[in-house]
């Protein structure tokens, strides 16, 4: 028998030769042979069989997972199908009487319809929620339920009349309020006949010949009339709101009224026939009211102020109560019961489980026997092809692939060793023709790079020469011109200043000699005088002088700025000299002076001078100051972008003496300079003003200044803080600048 399954087996699957058929069937049939046999199959039979078997497997579980949740659904579906709609009606059912007790609160404390509309609809959904119970518990249930069921519907039926009693009495002011039914139909009366008897005294007093006992008696009566009419508002209030507040305003104003009435008491006999009258009427409804005071503050106090308050405390809230606590205990009963049932179909379902993960552990481990005999007879042999392929990628075409079996993967392995010694021929061929081309453009290259070096080195320096040119024939032209204005300025401005403060003296003399004219000719024809009003004399005496002091100082502002130009001119100077840099400073500033001033969008400039005591040093003052004005033209700009409410402009100076140097700090509180563009502020045309507004070579022309006075410029900024500018440059200059 064995041996026909052997036979059988090794024709069907494996599909060996003839000779390999009668070598096998003389052999056992041994665990060793049964696995050669697999790893010469097809992939597609290798895949199949195992396949199979899964898919045989995974059924058996589907199977066993379908019986288990088949019985489960089923104890599940009975559960819910009563439990579970049991549940949500009682939650429904408190929820829609909660919402009954909160609309009848709302409607009692504010009088709106909104709530009692509200109400109504809650009670229709409670009233179905109620229907639906009954209807449920008519299914098998426990007794209990039905009972708690009949006690709920009993305990409605007398609670369900009590909401419209409250209507009724929220609506009906005066049946509501005790208090302010004794007010309406008893108080108003006698107030009114207090205030009718009072204004009747009042005019019969008005009536009578004026004097100061009739005075008196009007304004006692007054006082009597207010604190009456303060007494019945605080009692109306106090009636309203039952606020405690007004109870004791109440009693004040009591005291007032009962004050001024001692006062009319003590005039009593003063009163004519029909006033005493009027009088004793006052005095006995006030009696009669003092005693319905006290009822009606009885009433208001007395827990049953408001009969709707009362009912819905002592017998609406208690009955609902009731009704809340037995829809709980049905709740909870059904969840019980729902936790019991589910608990059953929970086992049910376990137990199927169980089973299916008998048969799943049975699967895994003949899943896994497959996965690796798959992953040793395709996985590994495909790998270890893949692997050669990388070597033969990187260069390595000595590698071959070893055939291990004769299906697919061999096949492939066989082919895929004849085309590597096809790729290994051409290879060879195509690294001899790479390496000589490759030597060829290389040494083209080199030399192409070399040229473009030099072209750039030339052309950056030709721009930076031809710019440093531009700018120091541009600033050699405005000094030249600068001296020239100033010059021409000079000689007129010097007559000016000279004359007058002669004409000052003439103006002072005349002035004087027309005081005494005015002194000693008392009487002026009308003609003189005509003339004085016409062109204000007084007016002329008092202008003239300021007048003529004022072109004095500006006469000496001009000198000061000629001097400034003069100094500030001496670009086109050819030789060094020993110059004051404070004074080029200062002449930059007045010649400045007028951007430092308010603008449109920002205050004045403030400049702060900390200046050192410094030497004079040896350098060509026209470009210093030509640095100068670079420096402190942008911080102004800087300052003008900026948006501070005090712009400072700080110049600081010191003398370095352990290295003979002079330190010069130009700082702005401006906004700062971006950092994204902070390495880039000397480099030549390099500008973040609009076109037409500058060229961008200020900074750099001053960093080339100051490096030929072997000195050194540096930019410190701080993104939202301001920027500094330092300059440092040494006292004596070792070599001749050109």
């Amino acid at each position: 028998m064995l041996s026909k399954y052997k036979h059988y087996f090794l024709q069907t699957f494996f599909h060996q030769s003839s000779d390999d058929h009668s070598q096998l069937a003389q052999s056992s049939f041994t665990p060793k042979l049964f696995i050669y046999s697999l790893k010469n199959l097809s992939i597609k039979r290798k895949l199949s069989i195992g396949f199979g078997t899964l898919v045989i497997l995974t059924f058996s579980i589907v199977g066993f997972n379908y019986f288990g949740s088949t019985q489960a659904r089923i104890s599940i579906k009975r559960t819910e199908s009563l439990r579970v709609p049991t549940v949500v009606s009682s939650g429904n059912a408190q929820a829609n009487l909660l919402r009954m007790l909160s609309s009848l609160h709302g409607y009692l404390a504010t009088g709106k319809s909104e709530f009692r509309d509200q109400y109504q609809l809650s009670r229709q959904n409670f009233e179905k929620d109620l229907i639906q119970l009954i209807a449920l518990a008519e299914q098998p249930s426990s007794v209990e339920n039905q009972k708690q069921l009949n006690e709920l519907h009993t305990i409605y039926q007398d609670w369900s009349g009590l909401p419209e009693q409250l209507f009724i009495l929220k609506d009906n002011v005066l049946v509501n309020q005790p208090a302010l039914r004794l007010y309406e139909q008893e108080g108003k009366l006698l107030i009114s006949g207090i205030l009718q008897e009072l204004d009747q005294m009042q005019e019969e007093q008005q009536q009578q010949y004026t004097s100061t006992t009739n005075t008196n008696l009007i304004l006692s009566m007054a006082e009597f009339e207010s604190s009456f009419t303060l007494m019945v508002a605080a009692l109306q209030s106090y009636i309203t709101t039952t606020n405690s507040t007004f109870r004791y305003e109440y009693s004040a104003q009591q005291r007032n009224n009962q004050t001024a009435w001692e006062v009319l008491e003590l005039n009593q006999d003063l009163f004519t026939e029909n006033q005493q009258k009027n009088f004793q009427s006052i005095a006995d409804s006030r009696e009669q009211l003092n005693f319905l005071k006290q009822k009606i503050f009885e009433a208001v106090e007395n827990e049953r102020y408001r009969e709707d308050l009362y009912l819905f405390k002592t017998e609406v809230e208690p009955l609902a109560s009731e009704m809340l606590d037995l829809l709980d205990n049905i709740v909870t009963e059904q969840q019980r019961l729902l936790t019991t049932e589910l608990s059953a179909g929970h086992q049910s379902l376990i137990l199927g489980q169980w089973k299916a993960l008998g048969v799943g552990i049975i699967t895994l481990i003949l899943a896994i026997v497959m996965a690796s005999f798959l992953r040793r007879t395709i996985a590994f042999p495909i790998q270890r092809l893949t692997n050669v392929t990388t070597r033969i990628m990187e260069g390595n075409f000595e590698v071959k692939a070893k055939v291990e079996s004769q299906d697919e993967v061999g096949t492939l392995a066989s082919t895929f060793n004849q085309m590597t010694a096809y790729l290994k021929q051409s290879h060879e061929e195509l690294e001899h023709y790479n390496t000589t081309l490759e030597q060829r453009v290389e040494q083209r290259t080199q030399e192409i790079k070399d040229k473009n070096l030099e072209l750039e080195d030339t052309l950056h320096q030709l721009k930076k020469t031809q710019a440093q040119l531009i700018q120091t024939e541009k600033m050699s032209s405005l000094g030249q011109l600068v001296a020239g204005v100033a010059h021409e300025i000079n000689n007129p401005v010097n007559f000016i200043h000279a004359n007058i403060y002669h004409l000052h003296q003439y103006t002072l003399d005349l002035l004087d000699l027309l005081q005494l004219y005015q002194q000693e000719l008392t009487h002026p024809s009308s003609a003189i005088e005509t003339k004085i009003e016409e062109i204000e004399l007084e007016f002329l005496r008092e202008d003239l002088p300021q007048i003529l002091h004022s072109m004095q100082t500006g006469t000496q502002r001009i000198s000061k700025i000629i001097i400034s130009l003069r100094n500030f001119s001496r670009l086109d100077e050819s030789e060094m000299k020993w110059v004051d840099l404070h004074a080029g400073i200062d002449n930059t500033l007045m010649m400045l002076q007028r951007k430092l001033k308010s603008a449109a969008k920002r205050p004045e400039i403030k400049v702060i001078k900390d200046y050192d005591d410094l030497p004079q040093i040896e350098c060509y003052a026209g470009q210093l100051n030509q640095v100068f004005l670079s420096l402190i033209s942008n911080a102004i700009e800087a300052l003008n972008e900026s948006d501070v409410p005090e712009p400072i402009l700080t110049i600081h100076t010191q003398y370095l003496t352990q290295n003979s140097r002079i330190q010069i700090q130009i700082q702005d509180n401006g906004k700062g300079i971006d950092p994204t563009i902070k390495n880039k502020v000397f480099d030549p045309f390099f500008t973040t003003k609009p076109v037409g507004q500058g060229i961008g070579l200020g900074l750099s022309i001053s960093y080339s200044i100051i490096q030929k006075h072997q000195g050194d410029l540096q930019c410190f900024s701080e993104w939202g803080k301001g920027t500094t500018f330092q300059v440092e440059i040494p006292i004596f200059q070792t070599s001749k600048l050109s």
